[in-house]
């Protein structure tokens, strides 16, 4: 048992060292992560914890587990894209060794559990989830937790374990409301039928709902109290139109759209998990159970659900990875044949090869030529490794390491060296503070761009034409304070106010040709520079 611990703590202190070390080569990327680290920001200035503010108005649309955490850490580390997501990188190490607990109470093989701690800690669907700021990582850590409070109450009647379901859920709900109970519910289930059957009644049930019920929605019944009309706004919209109407979201995708996804996002694990799931194996009848009924009651099952459902993202189906996860370990854990290193190798040799054509074909990207040695290297090591590692698991658990690790590298130099294409603004806000400029208003024309705010780390000013993601949904503001960042080119009061705000020093970042109605207030010299697909007036 000392072994598989000491070759867990290895594997996690190798991969969060390179998070961290990484974590803040690249701004906040627009959309989501932006607007995330956007609203903490926000929180972390204004005090104000119970209702979230974007671009200073007020925004409804996640329960704020997600940004009370990332506040706290811009309480620790001051306000940076490193301090955004540090504590995903606390997320995956805990989710990492929630698979291996997991994996070991259903199991009792610390061999099964290292492996699928290994294959939880390298599938990309996961590194994806921690390295950009969206509720998805924090959701699943308090899924798993939830579920591990289960599996061990189930197993030893601890009241204990009972509290810690109820308390994960709670804040699994506080992150992102209805959609922790679709994994948790069905793995449940699942694993009733091969656990212990807890008793059908307990007064400790009732503490536990109780518990649950106070904590998940201590908040929401904070903001319904104050704003009227939030909680019909919360079960119509962001409950109902987000699973039936995802078009509302710009979220709409066709039933097999995971189909296609989930493979993808779980190479180079899933031909071997989609090969052996039909072999019959020489394992217990105990452990052949419990991996047919995780693979209904917590992949299949669940991957119906997000079928179903309307509004689909790749990160929605992160939940799916951890019943993966453990299902792969099972099997992996048995002989294989010679061949799998090689496919394995082969798989990590198309992606590194078509990731180095893509960079060299299209000019539109720059890539270092000393970034190509990354995978130059992955590629040597895997080489050797295929030749030199005689044990088959031992030689694709490395191989899988590496490939992990050389995705994490380049991704964060690439990313570093393609801000715009990656929908970061850094150069923007840097040449805004190089040349000082941060102190003067900042106008963004026809764009919404919570990245540049958060960049500058100040408030911004948008000015609304004809963008249709600058329709803000005001209709929870108790005054008309926030007119002062939202300026509608429409509304005669609004010119006037930007007439007023023209008479000061000014930036204006835009994307598009300026309208005469804002040209014909620029008085002055006005400098410009352009950077990428944008221009920056500056007087």
């Amino acid at each position: 048992m000392k072994n598989y611990l000491r070759d867990y703590f290895a594997l996690l202190f190798v991969f969060t060292t390179v998070m961290l070390l990484t974590n803040g080569l690249w701004g906040v990327l627009e959309t989501s992560e932006a607007r995330y680290a956007e609203i903490a920001r926000e929180m972390f200035h204004s005090k104000n914890w119970v209702e979230p503010t974007l671009l200073d108005i007020h925004h409804f649309h996640k329960p704020p587990l997600t940004y009370w955490i990332t506040t706290l850490s811009f309480q620790l580390f001051g306000v940076s894209s490193f301090a955004a997501r540090f504590f995903l990188v606390v997320a995956y190490a805990v989710q990492v060794y929630l698979i291996f607990i997991i994996s070991l109470s259903l199991f009792s093989q610390p061999k099964i559990a290292k492996y699928a701690a290994l294959i939880y800690a390298t599938l990309p669907i996961v590194l994806i989830s921690v390295r950009t700021l969206t509720t998805d990582a924090y959701l699943n850590t308090f899924i798993l937790l939830t579920i591990f409070g289960w599996i061990r109450f189930s197993q030893t009647q601890q009241t204990k374990y009972l509290w810690i379901t109820a308390v994960a859920a709670a804040l699994g709900f506080l992150t992102k409301g209805h959609a922790v109970f679709v994994v948790p519910f069905f793995a449940m289930i699942g694993m009733m039928k091969i656990l212990p059957k807890p008793p059908l009644f307990k007064f400790q049930y009732l503490i536990a709902i109780a518990a649950f019920t106070i904590i998940s929605f201590s908040w929401f019944y904070l903001v319904t109290r104050s704003n009227n009309g939030l909680g019909q706004y919360f079960i119509l919209k962001h409950m109902f139109d987000r699973y039936f109407h995802a078009e509302v979201f710009s979220r709409s995708q066709p039933f097999y759209y995971y189909l296609l996804v989930f493979p993808m996002v779980t190479l180079p694990w899933f031909p071997f998990f989609i090969k052996n799931i039909f072999k019959r194996t020489q394992q217990s009848f105990s452990d052949q159970k419990t991996v047919y009924n995780i693979l209904v009651w917590w992949l299949l099952i669940p991957f119906i659900v997000y079928s179903i459902s309307s509004s689909k993202l790749t990160l929605y189906i992160l939940p799916l990875s951890s019943g993966f996860s453990l299902v792969t370990a099972y099997y992996f854990d048995q002989a294989l044949n010679a061949i799998w290193k090689w496919v394995i190798f082969i798989i990590h040799c198309l992606i590194f090869l078509a990731i180095s054509l893509l960079n060299f074909f299209n000019t539109n990207f720059t890539v270092p030529e000393w970034l190509y040695f990354v995978p130059a290297i992955a590629f040597l090591v895997g080489l050797l490794t295929c030749v030199l590692v005689k044990q088959e698991q031992k030689a694709i658990g490395l191989l899988n390491i590496s490939f992990a690790l050389t995705l994490l590298l380049y991704s964060s130099f690439f990313l570093h060296y393609n801000s715009f294409k990656a929908n970061s603004i850094r150069p923007i806000a840097s040449f805004i503070k190089a040349n000082s400029l941060n102190r003067s208003n900042i106008l963004v024309y026809d764009k919404f761009l919570p990245s540049l705010a958060f960049e500058l780390n100040t408030d911004i000013i948008s000015i609304y034409n004809t963008e249709n993601s600058l329709k803000r949904e005001t209709q929870f503001e108790r005054t008309n304070a926030w007119k002062k960042h939202l300026i509608n080119l429409h509304e005669q009061g609004d010119i006037s106010y930007l007439k007023k705000l023209m008479e000061k020093k000014n930036v204006i970042v835009t994307q598009s040709e300026l309208p005469p109605e804002i040209k014909l207030l620029m008085n002055g010299q006005w400098n410009r520079k352009s950077l990428d697909k944008w221009v920056i007036y500056y007087n």
